[in-house]
């Protein structure tokens, strides 16, 4: 009998035992080698129960026989790459720094986790933004507008355009902004939320540009099965500092990732200074 079919007859029958036996410890169950990659060797205890909450037995055995093969194939390529290891590396020195940088990391999330102010207020957010206004030049226009884009195939467009035209109107725009929620493939309703050109040209026909899209400009156009209507509320250009609204989200992780860089540092000089008083630091280069 071939290799292959003995190992999945083993599978079958590891299954069959693991889906019907009850989940009683047994020391005599024979522990079968299931495959080998040189001296290493994967046994039915490696995998037992890993599989047994499959729907079908069929299920089971076709993950454990994926994972066979799978474990195979990756110690094999582990025997290569320890054959093939530089003599110049030092794996036990990279596992060492590499287990030192996981306990660091770990303990460093704990102390940020459990000491840090994360709240920045809006003082802290416009004194960093009058200090930093030159950083937030924009290079390129940004928007305030209304827009949707919904399919020229639903039903009701005439009724959409003449809610849109008429959209100050508080009973108009909650119902082009009910439609839009249910019909619209993208759409910006009622925000004062700043937008870049560039992400929106996407969404526009191709033959829109950016100089269009002046203070006032009103768009109500069918391209590619699509209806366009958009107005431009406000206009901020290239070279014109961008609104605090438009960065503060960049200024609040800048601000905070700041605030935990000094807790860091504020943390392993208390740590040094507690330790040397206590005389479980010396130093010999000194």
């Amino acid at each position: 009998m071939p290799k292959a079919f003995q190992i999945l007859g083993i599978i079958s029958f590891l299954v069959s035992c693991w889906a019907c036996e009850p989940k009683v410890e047994d020391q005599s169950k024979e522990d079968i080698a299931l495959a080998r990659v040189f001296k290493q060797k994967l046994m039915s205890s490696d995998i037992e129960g890993m599989f047994a909450d499959s729907p079908t037995e069929q299920d089971s055995m076709l993950m454990a026989n994926t994972f066979v093969e799978n474990w195979v194939r990756e110690n094999l390529l582990m025997q290569e790459a320890e054959k093939n290891i530089p003599k110049d590396l030092n794996i036990d020195e990279l596992v060492r720094n590499y287990r030192a940088s996981l306990v660091k990391h770990n303990y460093e999330k704990l102390i940020i986790e459990l000491q840090l102010d994360s709240v920045v207020t809006q003082a802290q957010l416009t004194e960093y933004y009058n200090l930093n206004k030159e950083q937030f030049k924009l290079e390129y226009p940004l928007l305030q507008l209304d827009y949707c884009k919904l399919p020229t195939s639903v039903s009701n467009l005439s009724s959409v355009k003449t809610w849109w035209t008429n959209s100050a109107d508080s009973t108009n725009y909650s119902l082009l902004l009910d439609f839009c929620g249910n019909y619209a493939t993208y759409f910006i309703l009622g925000k004062k939320k700043w937008i870049p050109f560039e992400p929106l040209k996407t969404q526009l026909p191709n033959n829109v540009s950016a100089s269009q899209l002046q203070v006032g400009a009103n768009i109500n156009v069918e391209n590619n099965g699509f209806l366009h209507l958009l107005k431009v509320n406000q206009r901020l250009e290239k070279g014109a500092y961008a609104p605090m609204s438009y960065i503060k989200d960049k200024a609040e992780r800048f601000l905070l990732h700041k605030r935990k860089m000094k807790l860091l540092e504020e943390k392993k000089e208390e740590m040094y200074d507690r330790e040397m008083r206590l005389k479980n630091i010396e130093i010999y280069t000194k």
